[in-house]
């Protein structure tokens, strides 16, 4: 077989400039790079939307025991939900038969509200806003 030759040119046509290997590996490189940034930010948009979704949902049906919290590595306020409900519960239980245990209750359910409005806000955010709210800044309360 023999190598193949170039087509003949038209007179007075310059042959197009063949790219150094120096250019090809730039452009190679360019292409490289724009890809796996694309692949990475794919990656971290459903990342983050799968967070959001998980942290409403259990803020939603499990917000009185700040679980949403403890999910998205907020520890303190996690206890503090935590610690609202299990002691509004306990002393409940111990003052019931004084006639005043159902004040207590109060506790359980306002901490139980407060996950419920935390998981819709979770939820009608941006998966964008809910990453610069509470993902990376730490917002802990509303």
């Amino acid at each position: 077989m023999h190598p193949p030759q170039p087509a003949p040119m038209p007179m007075g046509q310059q042959p197009a400039p063949q790219p150094t290997s120096s250019q090809l590996w730039s452009e190679a490189q360019a292409s490289v790079q724009s890809s796996v940034q694309g692949g990475l930010n794919q990656i971290a948009s459903a990342d983050t939307s799968t967070k959001k979704l998980i942290a409403g949902l259990l803020a939603i049906f499990l917000g009185s025991l700040g679980i949403h919290k403890f999910y998205l590595g907020m520890t303190k306020p996690g206890i503090v939900m935590l610690a609202v409900t299990l002691g509004g519960y306990l002393m409940f239980t111990l003052l019931w038969w004084l006639g005043i245990g159902f004040l207590f209750l109060f506790l359980p359910f306002a901490a139980g509200l407060l996950g419920l409005i935390e998981g819709i806000l979770y939820l009608t955010k941006s998966d964008a806003e809910f990453d610069a709210k509470y993902v990376r800044g730490k917002q802990e309360w509303l």
